[in-house]
C-alpha cells in the first residue's frame, strides 16, 4: 500500500512540475512573440531574430520539460487519472496571462 501511494505521489509531482512549465513556457514564447510582432521587414531578419531570442529558448525549453513530464507520467499511469489532472493546465495559464501578460 505504501508503495503505490509513493508512486502517485511521484506521478502528482511529475504532473504539478509538467503543468507549472508548460505555463511558464506559454507565457515566454507570448512575450517574445509581442516584442517580434513589433518589428517589421523581411521575413528572413524577422525568422532569425525569433530563433535567436532568448525567451523563446527558454520557453520551448519549458515546453520540452512539459512534454517529457507528461510523457513519462503517461507511462507509469492510466489516461483517465493524467488527463483530468491536466486540464488543471486551462486554469494556471489564464491565471499566468492575467498576472503576467
Amino acid at each position: 500500500m505504501l508503495r503505490k501511494s509513493t508512486e502517485r505521489t511521484k506521478i502528482i509531482t511529475l504532473l504539478g512540475i509538467a503543468i507549472v512549465s508548460q505555463a511558464i513556457g506559454n507565457v515566454l514564447l507570448r512575450q517574445s512573440m509581442k516584442s517580434v510582432s513589433a518589428v517589421s521587414g523581411d521575413w528572413l531578419a524577422i525568422s532569425l531574430q525569433i530563433c535567436c531570442s532568448p525567451s523563446v529558448l527558454v520557453g520551448l525549453g519549458f515546453l520540452i520539460v512539459c512534454f517529457v513530464l507528461f510523457a513519462t507520467t503517461l507511462s507509469r499511469a492510466d489516461l483517465s487519472f493524467v488527463l483530468p489532472v491536466v486540464s488543471s493546465e486551462v486554469i494556471l495559464n489564464v491565471a499566468f496571462a492575467k498576472y503576467f501578460l
